[in-house]
């Protein structure tokens, strides 16, 4: 998670793109979600009761591939920020 929390981000115009060593491998806006987020806020608020900086994972759109020790996988959402992780192996 990260590389930064925004506040007064409207949804409506986010996008995210994932990419695997450089190349694009996921790209899509936020309103190609299955459900919207006051759709999902709403949803889990009946069974869990939400806090300041509590975190909803939602999952991305389009597939994803495997990934191997050593790959580089980025992710970034315009205006918010580029969050960068290299794959580790299991131990």
């Amino acid at each position: 998670m990260g590389p930064a929390i925004a506040k007064d981000f409207d949804w409506r115009d986010g996008r995210v793109e994932t990419r695997l060593n450089g190349s694009v491998v996921q790209s899509g806006g936020f309103t190609e979600l299955f459900f919207d987020p006051p759709a999902i806020l709403s949803f889990v608020s009946r069974y869990v009761t939400l806090l300041p900086g509590d975190v909803i994972y939602t999952g991305t759109p389009g597939t994803t591939g495997e990934l191997k020790p050593g790959d580089l996988v980025e992710v970034e959402i315009p205006g918010i920020g580029v969050l960068s992780n290299t794959v580790a192996a299991l131990t």
